[in-house]
């Protein structure tokens, strides 16, 4: 074994030294951006209070948008038929209304989506939607869009931090199915069904990272004695209940 002189083992152990801490940022951005994108925190339903409002937050490890939402109830429009007081219910036509009015969003029509980490569904006040999008135009950027009272709206810029490359949380948009929903949420039924004091599902997410071939959609189940997390692949089978 090759002993190194005093002066140049330290000179060595400095340099390793400084190695590590240049790589530990990223690497826990990484497993934070992993963990939060696995296991999402729901937001709490707010009760409705009528000639006021409220603000929904939802932030991601690298991202953050801000939805105002009116709390005065709504019945809303999707395409041709009305959306129920709980989006879930939404038929698969339905969701692929919802869809196609993304798409045709000025400065999206006819242009290839990716949208960035992740999207999710929050049954509240006849339904929300919230999902970023890199701008077509400008790549470099990405925006927050959000569904709510029958239509799509573009929100605001979302700031990108971290050392994670945008690359990594893009994911195609047409490799996504809004319609999907309507399976998924017939097996939560399902399950909820079997579990006692079973609480109302009130978000549905979609979670991607390309780094660890994260590509899932995911709900929790809550209920006084345990909770259930059930993972579903992109076409809507279940792939596991923990």
């Amino acid at each position: 074994m090759k002993i190194f002189p005093y002066p140049e083992g330290r000179r060595l152990r400095r340099i390793a030294g400084l190695l590590l801490l240049c790589l530990l940022p990223a690497c826990q951005q990484l497993s934070d951006s992993f963990e939060e994108t696995r296991n999402p925190r729901p937001g709490q339903p707010v009760r409705p209070e009528p000639r006021q409002s409220t603000t929904s937050t939802h932030r991601g490890s690298h991202s953050s948008s801000t939805v105002s939402i009116s709390t005065q109830s709504t019945t809303t429009t999707t395409g041709t038929e009305a959306v129920s007081k709980n989006i879930f219910e939404t038929s698969a036509a339905g969701w692929d209304s919802i869809q196609a009015k993304l798409y045709a969003l000025p400065g999206l029509k006819g242009k290839k989506l990716f949208f960035y980490q992740g999207f999710y569904v929050y049954d509240f006040q006849g339904g929300i939607i919230s999902i970023s999008l890199q701008d077509p135009d400008n790549r470099e950027h990405i925006d927050a869009y959000v569904y709510r009272k029958g239509e799509w709206q573009r929100e605001a810029p979302v700031k990108i931090t971290g050392n994670i490359p945008v690359a990594e949380l893009l994911m195609p948009l047409d490799e996504v199915r809004f319609r999907t929903i309507s399976r998924i949420w017939a097996k939560a039924q399902e399950k909820s069904a079997t579990i006692e004091d079973a609480e109302r599902v009130t978000h549905i997410y979609f979670n991607f990272v390309k780094r660890v071939r994260l590509k899932e959609w995911y709900l929790s189940i809550r209920s006084p004695r345990h909770d259930y997390y059930l993972e579903f692949d992109v076409q809507g089978n279940l792939k596991k209940v923990r």
